[in-house]
């Protein structure tokens, strides 16, 4: 997997950098001036593969930091370490399709952090399926609790109906007893009237009693209708007050289970700053304890989301008015089908495993030491000063530590000085400097054994290392911090090139080369070039000599927002968009522009066209490999419309041919004038001839139709009133990158002569045609 692309939220300066694409060729620079933020992408970048984060990267609203990278196959990779049946149907579609992965990493108020896949089409997938699941949870919670409040009210109904039932008994009981009192009176007395009372009374009661025979029957029916009815709700809230406990605890453990990550990673850490075996012992002991811990919570966990997942499925077909058999069938069926495939965290924790690992280089962390014991490199004692550097330096080398272990002193002494050779060689390849004029310096490793002066370790062998040159034999910390530096850089990153080759790796670089004059520093870049096929660079520079003028896609501008203030929040323009960077952020790019004509290959024999300025170049040369007519012209920048003359003195004075191609405006209508005094040596002819003048057309952009200008220049679709070269100028775009943009589309096939309308077509003819018949007139001359 490569990178090709991030985006960072809330970390530190930075509020959103916005999705920025990374230089195809596995080298981008980020440039911008002091305290832009240039660091803050490398350490968030870092911090996305690390999972961790400090709480010196929160910004003051508190927001939290989010990091995304973009991620695509190798050519001969594809996505064939995934088990694609695991992925939520959609989603390995959706990656195909566009192919390439979003991993997101977003951290929480803990500052611990989970990873997941997103991307365009992935995420929606994914959305939906927590959506699913958010929605069962909720469907199936909220139907438990009105079970449960339905159970409580059906319970206080029954006490309700019994009391009233126990009431009516009562009554019942009163009413018969009072027709027993009567019937006795009616039989006793011989009062006809009183006892025609009696009768009435009689008939009376037991209406009653009749009436609330009646009621009581009713009532102890639908007492026991309600008795009933709570059996069966009484059946599921079991099963629903078992789902709401597993809820609960699952609820209870996760931060649990997070702590307990947490601790386990502090305690990882703190295992190489431990010194005494007491010490080790006592935090190998604690790692183990605090394994276990994290073991027994995620068992756990994974258990009550297993019950969970089942009973909540139970519960909600339960609810439903499924039968417990049908229910437990299905929630255990759909549960099962739900585990084989992946949630958003775990896609992206498979995904994570696969991209490539992310390095910082740190200026002298790996420097050569004078002397190692064959010891510490044989028990791999990575606490000794030097051991990584060593260990670097024998990886570059081809050996492994068995080689010392060699029998014969002579063969291995001769194989050591072929070695410091094949060494050296390779190392004089990227370090170009000399001491002196012609002296350059050489690496060498010999094998020594301690002799009395060491007591303790007499015998014992050790490794040995100079950096020579004819006239000293010196440690490499006696010699210049540049040196040092040029040579730990040079180590670490052959050594990381050829460790685990199949491993992709993203090396993050802060400042290289800050100890390095020009000409070294263009050895780093050197060095880039040559491991760029086995390791993605992204490095913060300030230097010009570290960027390449012809490859302007390589480059992130980091600027703030209000240019000023160092609390304003941070911008970051990927290479499409570097004409909105500030001329400031840009100034490692502009001091590179007019260095091109010291350099004698840029200039030819003959048919040369001297032009004022980059902007000019750039432009000139993308259009004339548009119209693609014969002849060969070679175009030359000046730094200028006022060193145009310069220029051409130059030229004049290393007898080569050249014209002058110069537009319509007010600066250059003052160079002309000066040039026809300084040609006046030459055949008036051909003083003419060497002088082109674009006649009404102020600038290169202009060349373009309006309509041609919005779709290829600025691609933007507004109303353009105004000539094209004065709307840049209004509204303060970069005139050379936006130059070098449609140079580097040209360059690359993006955009051909057919995109074009017919009056950029026609513009075009106008310029050249005369330049080539005159390049064309030469040639047969």
């Amino acid at each position: 997997m490569r990178l090709t692309g991030f985006r960072i939220l809330n970390f530190r300066s930075i509020v959103d950098s916005g999705w920025n694409n990374l230089s195809p060729d596995n080298i981008t620079a980020l440039i911008g001036q002091n305290e832009s933020g240039k660091t803050s992408v490398l350490e968030a970048l870092h911090s996305f593969f690390l999972d961790t984060v400090s709480e010196d990267v929160l910004r003051s609203d508190m927001s939290l930091p989010e990091v995304s990278c973009s991620y695509q196959p190798e050519p001969d990779e594809g996505y064939d370490f995934i088990d694609q049946g695991s992925m939520p149907p959609g989603v390995m579609e959706a990656i195909k399709e566009n192919n390439h992965i979003v991993l997101t990493r977003k951290w929480m108020q803990d500052l611990n952090s989970r990873i997941t896949l997103d991307g365009p089409g992935v995420s929606v997938i994914f959305e939906e399926i927590d959506k699913t699941a958010r929605s069962l949870t909720d469907k199936g919670i909220k139907g438990i609790d009105h079970l449960i409040r339905e159970c409580e009210n059906i319970q206080s109904e029954i006490k309700s109906t019994a009391d009233g039932i126990i009431n009516l008994e009562k009554e019942l009981d009163t009413l018969n007893r009072q027709q027993s009192g009567f019937s006795k009176l009616s039989k006793r007395g011989n009062d006809r009237e009183k006892k025609e009372t009696i009768n009435r009374s009689m008939e009376d009661a037991a209406k009653k009693i009749e009436d609330i025979g009646l009621k009581l029957k009713a009532e102890k029916d639908n007492l026991q209708k309600k008795k009933s009815r709570l059996a069966d709700k009484e059946f599921i809230r079991g099963y629903g007050l078992k789902c709401r406990e597993f809820f609960e605890e699952m609820n209870k453990t996760d931060p649990q289970l997070e702590k307990a990550w947490k601790d386990l990673i502090q305690i990882e850490n703190s295992l190489p700053f431990l010194q005494t075996k007491k010490e080790i012992k006592a935090g190998d002991m604690r790692l183990f304890q605090a394994k276990e811990k994290y073991i027994m919570l995620s068992r756990k966990m994974e258990s009550l989301k297993e019950n969970f997942g089942i009973s909540i499925r139970l519960v909600t077909g339960l609810l439903d008015g499924k039968q417990l058999s049908e229910a437990e069938r299905e929630a255990r069926d759909e549960f099962e089908k739900s585990k084989t495939l992946c949630s958003r965290e775990e896609a992206g924790d498979i995904f994570f495993r696969h991209i490539p690992h992310y390095e910082f280089f740190e200026d002298f962390s790996s420097l050569l030491p004078n002397r190692i014991d064959l010891e510490d490199i044989f028990e791999d004692d990575t606490r000794v000063e030097g051991y990584k550097a060593v260990r670097n330096f024998l990886l570059v080398a081809g050996l492994e530590p068995e080689f010392f272990k060699q029998v014969n002193n002579r063969i291995l002494k001769q194989k050591i000085e072929n070695l410091n050779q094949e060494v050296t060689v390779d190392f004089q390849e990227y370090w170009r400097q000399n001491v002196g004029k012609t002296n350059k310096i050489r690496i060498n490793f010999e094998l020594e054994h301690y002799d009395i002066s060491h007591p303790e370790k007499k015998g014992k062998p050790y490794l040995e290392f100079w950096v020579k040159d004819e006239h000293e034999r010196l440690y490499p910390k006696q010699r210049s911090r540049g040196v040092r530096w040029f040579l730990s850089f040079y180590l670490e990153l052959k050594a990381y090139a050829k460790q685990n080759e199949e491993l992709r790796r993203v090396l993050l670089i802060d400042e290289p080369g800050l100890s390095l004059h020009a000409r070294a520093q263009e050895d780093v870049l050197k060095v880039f070039e040559d491991i760029r096929g086995k390791i993605q660079i992204i490095y913060t520079t300030h230097s010009p000599h570290l960027i390449d003028i012809n490859k302007l896609y390589r480059l992130l501008a980091v600027q703030r927002a209000r240019e000023n203030s160092e609390h304003s929040e941070t911008l970051v323009f990927d290479a499409t968009h570097l004409h909105s960077a500030t001329s400031d952020t840009l100034s490692p790019v502009y001091s590179l522009m007019g260095t091109g004509l010291h350099r004698q290959e840029l200039v030819k024999k003959s048919n040369n066209v001297i032009v004022e300025d980059i902007t000019c170049f750039y432009y000139l040369s993308a259009f004339y490999k548009l119209i693609r007519n014969p002849g060969k012209l070679h175009f030359l920048p000046a730094s200028g419309p006022a060193r145009v003359t310069t220029l051409v003195n130059l030229l004049i004075g290393w007898g080569f041919d050249f014209s002058v191609l110069l537009f319509d405006n007010e600066e250059n209508r003052e160079s002309i004038r000066e040039l026809k005094n300084q040609l006046t040596g030459f055949d008036p002819d051909e003083s003419l001839s060497r002088l082109r003048f674009a006649d009404n057309i102020p600038g290169p952009e202009d060349l373009f139709s309006t309509l041609d200008f919005k779709n290829h220049i600025i691609k933007k679709r507004i109303g353009i009133s105004e000539s094209n070269s004065e709307f840049i100028r209004q509204n303060e775009l970069s005139r050379p990158l936006l130059a070098s943009s449609f140079a580097q589309s040209v360059s690359s096939g993006i955009l051909t002569i057919d995109d074009f309308d017919e009056e950029t077509k026609s513009n075009l003819r106008e310029l050249f045609d005369p330049l080539i018949v005159t390049i064309m007139t030469s040639d047969e001359t």
